[in-house]
C-alpha cells in the first residue's frame, strides 16, 4: 500500500513539474545545495 502511494506521488509530481526557466533553476539549486533547500525554494515559487 505504501509503495503504491509513493509511486503515485512520484508519478504525479513527475507529470506536474513545469519545464521552464524556474523549474530548471530549482533543479540546479537542489543539485548544488540540498534537498531541503530545494523543497523550500519550490514551495516559495509555488506560493508566489
Amino acid at each position: 500500500m505504501t509503495a503504491a502511494l509513493l509511486a503515485g506521488l512520484v508519478a504525479g509530481y513527475g507529470i506536474a513539474i513545469p519545464v521552464g526557466a524556474v523549474g530548471t533553476y530549482l533543479v540546479a539549486l537542489t543539485a548544488r545545495t540540498s534537498l531541503k533547500t530545494g523543497i523550500a525554494a519550490a514551495l516559495g515559487v509555488a506560493t508566489a
